[in-house]
This record gives C-alpha cells, sequence and structure tokens, in this order.
C-alpha cells in the first residue's frame, strides 16, 4: 500500500469549500485585492473574484490553491485553517493586550 494517494483523493467538487473572512477591493478594472483578518493577501481578477464568492472555483485551478494556502477557504482537507487564523490573528493582536499597562520595576 502506498502512503500517498492518488491526485482524485484531492480534488473537491466546486462548491465543497466555505469562505473565511475577507474583504476585497478593486485596484483598477480588472484586478482585485483579497485581504483577510491577518493580512494575508492575493491580487487575481474579478472573474476570479466573483467565482470564489459563488463558490464556483474547481480545486484544481491555481486560484484556488492560493487562496486555500492563504486561508481564505477551508475544504474537507483543510480543517485545521480556522485555527491557523485564530493563531495568527492572536499572535499580530498580542502586543494590545499590554498596551497601557505599567512597566514592572524591579
Amino acid at each position: 500500500m502506498s502512503k500517498f494517494q492518488n491526485i482524485e483523493f484531492y480534488k473537491t467538487s466546486k462548491s465543497a469549500y466555505t469562505l473565511l473572512p475577507f474583504r476585497f477591493t478593486s485596484l483598477d478594472q480588472d484586478r482585485y485585492i483579497l485581504t483577510n483578518a491577518v493580512g494575508e493577501y492575493l491580487i487575481t481578477t474579478r472573474d476570479k473574484v466573483f467565482a470564489f464568492a459563488e463558490h464556483r472555483l474547481s480545486s484544481d485551478e491555481p486560484t484556488y490553491i492560493e487562496l486555500r494556502s492563504r486561508h481564505f477557504l477551508i475544504d474537507e482537507h483543510s480543517a485545521i485553517a480556522p485555527e491557523l487564523l485564530a493563531i495568527k490573528l492572536r499572535t499580530k493582536y498580542e502586543r494590545l493586550a499590554e498596551f497601557g499597562s505599567v512597566p514592572q520595576l524591579l
């Protein structure tokens, strides 16, 4: 038995992913930038942004792979993504918890 799965194991149907929180804004008429809560971003075309938001991206498209690796979506093969996103967010705002506190003097 092989340790590796065949390629069909990793392919998901077009609507088998869940969106994670993100924002998007246009850079020009065709390009958009997507950002998530921890500051990761991806620049892609308008068509890809709307295909992503409407769950029409196929799991073998390069944009899908980029979005999954940067925690914009989760699917059945990336269930750990929300926890990783939470860790990144907690780390990003860690210093705010100490803001305004009185430093300890020896």
